[in-house]
């Protein structure tokens, strides 16, 4: 594993993915003090996957409280063109999803959830869906597991694992191993 987030190569191996989720996951708890309910918004397979593991973390870490929180996680894709419940089936591949028009249910908090932010599109993109719908949310925020600069759109992210340096002609790439077959994050060359 490589030291300096400069040079190609891992930026973080599996034990270090794991506890940046848990630390995330940790803080989600923390602020959501006087709030029930979240709904986490994955906006890609990975996310979505990112997003599972949050949630299941969330409830993990909430346990013995009186009233544990109402975790729900969608899915929003600009090829769906809305937010619909989903799942990541790992034995075909492939993104499951149950389009149906998203509940009409207040949750105290909505956070959209991204493996790895850089321009910010992904994400105006979800916040400008049926999800930015005040009447659905008292709070919108934005997680992302790796914040790899470069912002081309005002976004302000709510928890962030690591911040990467941005570097010409590279990208920085979050493997998840349910999809990816192995979880660690790493900086590559952008193919030509």
């Amino acid at each position: 594993m490589i030291t300096d987030e400069t040079e190609l190569g891992v930026l973080r191996d599996k034990d270090q993915v794991k506890k940046t989720i848990s630390r995330l996951a940790h803080e989600v708890v923390e602020k959501m003090v006087g709030r029930q309910s979240v709904c986490l918004v994955a906006t890609s397979p990975h996310s979505l996957v990112l997003a599972e593991r949050v949630a299941q973390a969330i409830q993990r870490f909430s346990e013995g409280e009186a009233g544990p929180p109402d975790v729900t996680v969608r899915f929003f894709s600009k090829d769906v063109g809305d937010v619909c419940s989903a799942r990541y089936d790992e034995g075909a591949g492939v993104v499951q999803l149950n389009i149906k028009p998203f509940e009409e249910k207040f949750y105290d908090w909505a956070i959209i959830v991204v493996e790895a932010i850089s321009s910010g599109r992904n994400v105006l993109s979800a916040m400008t869906s049926p999800i930015g719908s005040p009447a659905r949310f008292d709070r919108i925020g934005v997680f992302a597991l790796i914040d790899a600069g470069g912002r081309e759109v005002p976004i302000t992210l709510t928890f962030v694992g690591v911040n990467v340096p941005p570097i010409p002609g590279t990208t920085v790439r979050v493997s998840l191993s349910e999809i990816d077959g192995a979880d660690e994050i790493s900086r590559i060359p952008i193919e030509a």
